[in-house]
């Protein structure tokens, strides 16, 4: 798509189907190395994390509330110092939120990209350099595997992308510790992811992007203080203690 966007190639598909299969290349990835590496246990293991349903239903509150009231926030805080109203479309929850949250969940990036991240990513680089760190390094992976698509739509500037980026670490961390609140539950970060991604598309973020950006630091380190020794030391989960010993 980039290349087609820059250098006029033509594209084996369309646009839309490229990017349909293209947010499924973590979830493939995750599911061939476990194969690789563990086998059908380890693939047991893992798909088990994606049907985890069984945790408290305050994280469930957690996942689903916090990204539209930290992107709620940071727009009034934007239209209070820019001292411009913040304005958006009127949504409705039952035929409007409800089946773009069920369609972007499946279709729309956090079934495709969750099982990579969280439940393949995550666990290995915690046993290995510890939450805090394994985060810092999944943050980085997870903002610059979005590059080829800011290059095909249009839209990359290397100080927005960078922008993007430093948000998304903290984006990052946030999702680490609702992860590791939920048992490991792939299921919990594909309903955080969702519900992101939702909000995006209905609530009016870009001029208060940057505002959201602190927004989410202060947040995760937040959840960082509360808990440093967590943070710190390489404390893998059950599921990952499991998968060292194979």
């Amino acid at each position: 798509m980039a290349a087609s966007r820059w250098w006029g190639w033509g594209l084996p598909l369309s646009k839309e189907h490229l990017l349909n299969l293209g947010q499924f290349g973590p979830f493939a990835s995750a599911i061939l190395l476990t194969a690789l590496g563990t086998g059908r246990a380890g693939l047991r293991r893992l798909l088990s994390r994606l049907v985890l349903w069984r945790v408290s239903p305050a994280w469930y509150g957690v996942a689903l509330a916090l990204p539209p009231l930290t992107l709620l926030t940071a727009i009034r805080a934007n239209a209070l110092i820019s001292g411009q109203t913040s304005t958006s479309a009127p949504v409705d929850f039952l035929s409007d939120v409800i089946p773009n949250f069920l369609f972007v969940l499946l279709l729309g990036g956090p079934l495709g990209e969750e099982l990579g991240w969280r439940g393949y990513a995550l666990p290995r680089l915690e046993r290995r350099w510890g939450r805090l760190v394994g985060s810092l390094v999944l943050g980085v992976g997870w903002a610059c595997w979005h590059f080829p698509i800011w290059l095909a739509v249009g839209s990359f500037t290397l100080p927005a992308f960078g922008l993007y980026i430093v948000g998304t670490i903290p984006l990052t961390l946030l999702f680490t510790w609702l992860s590791s609140r939920a048992r490991g539950s792939v299921l919990i970060a594909m309903v955080f992811h969702g519900s992101l991604n939702t909000s995006w598309i209905k609530l009016p973020i870009e001029p208060a992007f940057p505002i959201w950006v602190v927004l989410l630091w202060v947040l995760a380190l937040s959840v960082v203080a509360a808990d440093p020794l967590a943070w710190l030391v390489p404390q893998p989960d059950e599921i990952s203690l499991r998968e060292a010993q194979l």
